[in-house]
This record gives structure tokens, C-alpha cells and sequence, in this order.
């Protein structure tokens, strides 16, 4: 080990840690999914003693300077006029009552079909899934303006009522057909079945109609939103309108409540309208499984853990979750990406808040952070932080190349140790 000098701004007070030696166990942490025990041990076998409790402090104090910089990332998301929204469960544990409580992850992230170099990707964490999130989030901190592409959840239809049609839901086709799929798996002997029989079930000639509809959507990959509007209205609507007309001629009251059938045809009939909203716009895209496959940090989160933690930690993860999945989009190099936040983001995040009376210590409210943090929404100096900024992309070139020349001296010097 090679004792570092110290730095010349210091991350906190009364510590000497560095933006490297931080960036490194958040990358463990965010990227890796390693539990916080194991960060710790790591990091105890390189001679460094830092308890779990300390690594996740850390993260919650860093997090409060990066609210900043998830707030201008929301103005970037809205600017697009195209997003993506769902929301899953978590198991979280209070510790001083010892029991498991639900609550819940929602993300918000671009169309993935709307053209953008910036792709930003928002995780948030919330007691609920009902339309209360939805209004703190798209309409009282900051008033978004377009698309949301979302799945057949109440709350959605509501806030776009509540904004008079300003926030314009459009369905998730994806779920339609896995109605369908439930359907024809609960028929006993299916497989079976001449094809004859199979085209005399409606779910059947329903779904095969619908599958037509992603062959044809999966024909205008690479056009323009201009270009895909114009093909879908000639070559993807039609398909749709027979896959809704085999359903037609069905009532969901005639099938049993509760059954399969029925399900389907309840999903139908309260969704029609937003599943073929997407004919409107080439940017909207046939499905929201872009959202979905978002969640796919938490199946790992569950190999380790049954639950995450605290309400504070379900903040702060969600928070570390937008920098690490967003920073993904763009760099292979995630841990430079943190570096470079705690380098250059919290000196200037830290200077910018003393002036306007913001102080951040070990006892700030995340909650508190978060709400003061809004005022930096429109404000173009937080740019130089982002991604896919040019002064990030000059920062990680220059760790890059050190990186290089300490591995070749590294080299060198085991090569003259074994001569």
C-alpha cells in the first residue's frame, strides 16, 4: 500500500478519504451489487478499516451533494417530451420494530425509440404506487409536458385526466399479450390440438394477429420517428384492428369473473384506447418492457438480501441507482464517473448550496436535500457534470491514460524484481 498525500480539498471534514478510494466502494457497491460486508472485507484486506456501517454513511452523505445533479438530469428527461414510467415492489426491514414493510421502486427514463445522445434513466423511491408520486413528480416539482408510456396502472389515466391531457398515456402491447398467453396455457391439451381447433379459439386468432403486429413494428428498426409514423399507419394499425376485431364479438361479462378470459377481455376493454396511442408518434414504442428491464438490479439485490434496509437507504439507493444505470448508457467506466462527481461535483455543489444557506453534514435530512436540490432543474452550469459532457469525457480520457502508466510501471518494476 502507498499512503496517498492528502488531498487538497477534502471530501469531509475530520477525514482524509479521496474521491478514488470513495468512487471505488460506491462502484463495488452500485455496479457490483456486492452487500456492504463484503465491500468492507475487501477493502480490510487492502489494510483500509472501514466498517459496512461507515461505507453505507458514506453513500447517504454523498447522495445529498448528487441530488443536485439527479435534478438537472429530470430537466434533461422532460426536455424530451417522450418517457417511460413502472414501479415495483421492495421488501424494506425497520429494525427497531423488527419487521418486513413494502415499498416501492418507480423509474422514469427516455422512449427508447426517441432520438437522444442524452439518455437519462430516474429511480425513486416511494411509499406507494398511487397517483400521489405521480403528481409530486411530473407535476408539482416540475411540470412535465407529453408522453408516458406506461402500463394499464389506474394512476396513470388519472394524472393524465388531472393535467387536462398534458401528460398523454400510451398502453404497453406487451401486457395484452400475456394476457392472451395465460389464456390459451390454462386449456387443457392445447398442444395437442390441430390447427383447425387452435383457429377456433379466439385467443388464439387474437394472439397470432398480434404477433403480426410486432413482426411488422419490428420491420421499421433504424427509421426515423417521421418514417416509422408513416409505416405503422399503413403496415401496423391494419394488424391491430383485426387482433381487436377477433375480440370484438366477446363480452367480458359473459366469461366468468375472475377467470383468465375475462381478465383479458377487462384489460381490452379499459386499454384499447391507450394501446393504440402509439400510431400517433414514431417515438412511442409498442411496449414498456425498456422500463421494465430497468428493475433488473433489484433480482440481483435479492440474491444477497431478502430486503434492502431503510427508508433513508431506499432513498439514497434509489439516488446512487439513476448515476450508475444513466452512467451506464455511456461509459464502461462507471467508477470514473463517480470520481469525477466527488472531484469536481461536490466542491462546486458544496460552495453553490454555503450560499444559499444549504449546509451538508452526517445529520442532513435526505428528504430536506432533495427538496432544496429542485432549484438546480434549470440551472446550465450543472451540464459540465453530466455523462455525456465534454469536460467528463476529457477527465476519464486523462484517468484512463494514468491508469495505463502506473500498470506499465507496475510491470516494469515486477519484471526488474524477478531479474
Amino acid at each position: 500500500m502507498v499512503v496517498a498525500p492528502n488531498p487538497v480539498i477534502r471530501l469531509r471534514d475530520h477525514s482524509r478519504t479521496t474521491p478514488s478510494l470513495v468512487a471505488h466502494f460506491l462502484h463495488e457497491r452500485f455496479l457490483l451489487r456486492l452487500p456492504w460486508e463484503r465491500v468492507s472485507a475487501d477493502l480490510e484486506r487492502d489494510g483500509l478499516s472501514l466498517p459496512p456501517q461507515m461505507l453505507e454513511e458514506n453513500a447517504r452523505f454523498y447522495y445529498g451533494f448528487f441530488t443536485a445533479v439527479i435534478q438537472r438530469m429530470w430537466y434533461w428527461l422532460f426536455l424530451t417530451g417522450h418517457i417511460q414510467i413502472d414501479e415495483t415492489p421492495v421488501l424494506m426491514y425497520d429494525q427497531k420494530k423488527s419487521i418486513l414493510y413494502r415499498r416501492y421502486f418507480w423509474v422514469f427514463t427516455v422512449s427508447e425509440l426517441y432520438d437522444t445522445e442524452k439518455r437519462v434513466t430516474i429511480f425513486v423511491y416511494a411509499e406507494g404506487k398511487d397517483t400521489s408520486v405521480l403528481r409530486k413528480y411530473l407535476v408539482e416539482d416540475h411540470e412535465y409536458r407529453g408522453y408516458a408510456t406506461t402500463d394499464g396502472h389506474e394512476p396513470y389515466h388519472i394524472i393524465e385526466k388531472e393535467t387536462g391531457g398534458a401528460i398523454r398515456n400510451t398502453g404497453c402491447m406487451n401486457h395484452l399479450r400475456t394476457r392472451l398467453v395465460r389464456v390459451l396455457k390454462a386449456i387443457p391439451g392445447l398442444k395437442d390440438m390441430s390447427e383447425e381447433k387452435l383457429q377456433q379459439i379466439p385467443a388464439y386468432k387474437a394472439l397470432s394477429e398480434l404477433q403480426i403486429v410486432f413482426v411488422k413494428e419490428k420491420e421499421n428498426e433504424g427509421m426515423s420517428a417521421d418514417e416509422r409514423t408513416r409505416y405503422r399507419l399503413e403496415h401496423v394499425m391494419p394488424e391491430l384492428e383485426k387482433a381487436f376485431g377477433v375480440l370484438a364479438g366477446l363480452e367480458a361479462d359473459d366469461q366468468g369473473q375472475g377467470s383468465l378470459m375475462y381478465k383479458a377481455l377487462t384489460y381490452r376493454d379499459n386499454q384499447q384506447e391507450y394501446l393504440k396511442r402509439f400510431i400517433e408518434d414514431g417515438s412511442i414504442p409498442l411496449t414498456n418492457s425498456n422500463s421494465e428491464r430497468k428493475f433488473a438490479f433489484l433480482a440481483l439485490i435479492r440474491n444477497v438480501s431478502r430486503y434492502i434496509g431503510s427508508d433513508v437507504m431506499g432513498k439514497t439507493g434509489a439516488g446512487w441507482e439513476t448515476l450508475t444505470q444513466t452512467a451506464k448508457a455511456y461509459t464502461d467506466h462507471v467508477d470514473i464517473y463517480f470520481q469525477y462527481l466527488l472531484d469536481k461535483a461536490v466542491p462546486f455543489i458544496r460552495n453553490q448550496d454555503i450560499e444559499n444557506g444549504v449546509r451538508h453534514t452526517a445529520a442532513s435530512n435526505v428528504e430536506e436535500l432533495e427538496e432544496k436540490a429542485q432549484s438546480y432543474f434549470n440551472d446550465e452550469k450543472m451540464d459540465c457534470f453530466m455523462v455525456w459532457s465534454p469536460e467528463y469525457r476529457a477527465y476519464e480520457e486523462e484517468c484512463l491514460k494514468e491508469r495505463l502508466e502506473t500498470a506499465e510501471i507496475l510491470a516494469r518494476a515486477r519484471e526488474n524484481s524477478r531479474q
